[in-house]
């Protein structure tokens, strides 16, 4: 069966959210959903496929099309209980990354026409018009601008094999290397790993922060963790938890020692522990660092406009000054 839209996945999760929070059970709220006809049914097909054939509740979301760290999310909900406020969460943050997409095509889409338009008249330039001026003599082929016309395509397509390069790198990187070392690798990149750490430590703390609420020790959290699919980086990460615990490790030792977390949570959860609070200063926590990722993230995308536009314009320049400057010097002008 085909995959229904995000859209469509976001419409039913947003519903289902509604009619959770207002009392109804899953069942119910199914049904309800159904009966309204407002979400098409291949969702409804999709979602409960696998729940006939006994599959679990988070293993039923997945085969609808979320992704995995949203499978994970219901997985710990299903743990402590708060089904309905983790999914408030997942639309909350579908939401979010779909504002963040619309920022990052606002700042991209009119470099990159510019850029596309660029290409296209240097490829007359190259093609057309400087032939035809150093066959008149108006330029000779061994001047510098001329050389750079000629070769800035070849430097151009190399640029965009380096990119694809690079993409197709880190989906071979995510099918040979593990959650964790994909995890430790990404929180090291320059400027991305930044605004890594930050939403991984706000889903972290998010997570551990409701299993604390429910009264539940580091070690009952790890066994929790130690539950879910081993495709995840919690899974990976409660592998080695369980480990330390027998080496005496606290669990605030054990936060310290993973880059892709912020350093201070592991003085908030010293702090928390000692305090009693830390189910609570947790789920705040998690909140400021989202607040801080959606603010950085949005402080990025508008100077991503600007410093394309400066490319764009060096570029263009560039054009000039190599085409342009020494056909007027030979024609008798002075530049300067």
């Amino acid at each position: 069966m085909k995959q229904p839209k995000q859209s469509q996945i976001k419409r039913f999760l947003f519903s289902l959210t509604l009619l959770l929070e207002n009392g109804f059970e899953l069942k119910e709220s199914i049904q309800i959903m159904q009966r309204s006809q407002q979400i098409s049914n291949a969702i409804f097909i999709q979602f409960t496929k696998g729940l006939s054939k006994g599959a679990s509740i988070a293993e039923a979301f997945r085969q609808l099309g979320c992704s995995e760290k949203e499978v994970t999310q219901i997985e710990f909900a299903l743990m402590h209980g708060n089904l309905a406020s983790t999914l408030r969460t997942v639309v909350n943050q579908r939401t979010q990354r779909e504002k963040q997409l619309v920022l990052f095509r606002k700042a991209s889409v009119y470099p990159t026409f510019l850029l596309i338009i660029i290409c296209f008249v240097l490829l007359v330039l190259r093609q057309y018009l400087l032939p035809q001026l150093l066959a008149a003599g108006l330029l000779e082929s061994g001047y510098w601008g001329v050389r750079f016309i000629l070769q800035l395509p070849i430097y151009l397509g190399i640029s965009t094999l380096i990119i694809g390069m690079i993409v197709l790198g880190l989906r071979y990187s995510k099918r040979v290397h593990s959650p964790l070392q994909q995890a430790v690798w990404f929180s090291k990149l320059p400027i991305f790993g930044t605004f890594y750490r930050l939403y991984q430590t706000s889903y972290f703390t998010l997570e551990w922060g409701n299993l604390y609420k429910q009264g539940l020790e580091s070690k009952q959290i790890v066994a929790c963790m130690l539950r879910l699919s081993n495709r995840t980086l919690m899974y990976e990460i409660a592998k080695q938890m369980e480990q330390r615990f027998t080496k005496g490790e606290s669990f605030a030792q054990m936060i310290d020692q993973y880059p892709f977390l912020a350093p201070e949570l592991a003085v908030i959860i010293y702090q928390g522990e000692q305090a009693g609070r830390l189910g609570d200063e947790l789920l705040l926590y998690s909140r400021l660092s989202l607040q801080n990722f959606s603010e950085r993230l949005e402080r990025f995308f508008h100077w991503l406009q600007p410093i394309l536009f400066l490319l764009v314009a060096a570029l263009v320049i560039s054009i000039y000054a190599a085409m342009f400057i020494p056909l007027y010097q030979n024609m008798g002008g002075d530049f300067l």
